[in-house]
Formats: C-alpha cells, structure tokens, sequence
C-alpha cells in the first residue's frame, strides 16, 4: 500500500537529508568584498532586490574567483553560472539571483556570477537540540554547533531555505 500525501502536505525529508551550506573559513579561496550599503542578509533572505549590480571586488585570498565566492561580510553567497545550472538541473526551488559584478585582484570583471537570495524558509533554529562542542579557528577556539534543527512542521518544502531569524538576528 503506497501512501499519497494529501495536496499541500510537505513531508519533511528528515535532518539526515538536510544540509548546511556555510563558510569554510578558507584563507587560500578568493573572498571578496560585498560593496554595498544595503543590508547584506535582507539581500540574501530576499527582503532587498538590488537594482542595479552590486560589486564583488577581490579582498583576500586566492587571486581567482571560484564557482562559489566567499565574502566579508556574514551571509551573501555569490556563485558561478554552472552552480546555476546544477540547481536548474536538479530542479531546486526556493532561490533567485540579483545581479552582482566580480572583480578578480587586478580589477578584472569575471563573468556569469549572480548573487543567491534564498527565498524558502523553515522556524526558528531549535538550539536546544544542537550539541555544543569546540572548534579551532584562525584566531582560537569557539564553541561550535552540531546540528541545526527547527520545527519540521514549520518548513515550507523548498531545498534552499533560511530560517526564520530570532530578535537576536534581526
């Protein structure tokens, strides 16, 4: 007997099938430099459509941009053209770009690079059922967290999704 989920039920895959998508910390990646007055996570969750190319211009790091790009500041994720593809291919739902400008470190435009707003969304982060253990960065240890849960109910059933932030994040 095969189970059919009644129209507009969304069956959450399980945290074993979610992934978190974060910074590496990387020093030898190109980083790039988010220049812009606008704030940086409403562009990310959405809330802000740039209107005109907001530029990426090198900071840190390797001389190239990757098909990922890394910024200083905390939440925009830049990516190349084929990253694109790969979510058009795999048929991913909840994101859209704006359009950004890459510069590599000597000033050049390096191009088919889009910003990534992502447009899904799940509740709050449930810390309580996170562990907490120690991480060594570049600049020492910090607590670190195993597992990012939230409310299974409150997922809107896209694959891209942010969650919705508490009175902390703004």
């Amino acid at each position: 007997m095969a189970i059919t989920p009644s129209p507009g039920l969304i069956l959450f895959p399980g945290f074993d099938r979610v992934y978190l998508l974060q910074d590496p910390l990387s020093t030898s990646a190109y980083r790039g430099r988010f220049d812009t007055s606008i704030d940086p996570l409403a562009i990310t969750r959405g809330e802000v459509i740039p209107e005109t190319p907001i530029p990426i211009r090198w900071e840190m790091g390797g001389k190239s941009p990757s098909d990922v790009i890394w910024t200083t500041s905390a939440h925009p994720l830049i990516v190349h053209r084929r990253v694109l593809d790969l979510f058009e291919d795999k048929n991913l739902n909840g994101w859209r770009t704006y359009p950004v400008e890459v510069f590599d470190n000597l000033g050049v435009v390096s191009d088919d690079y889009a910003g990534v707003q992502i447009l899904g969304r799940c509740g709050v982060v449930d810390l309580s059922r996170s562990a907490v253990t120690l991480k060594h960065y570049p600049a020492g240890w910090f607590p670190h967290l195993v597992g990012h849960f939230f409310d299974e109910n409150s997922w809107d059933g896209s694959a891209l999704f942010m969650h919705v932030p508490t009175a902390m994040e703004g």
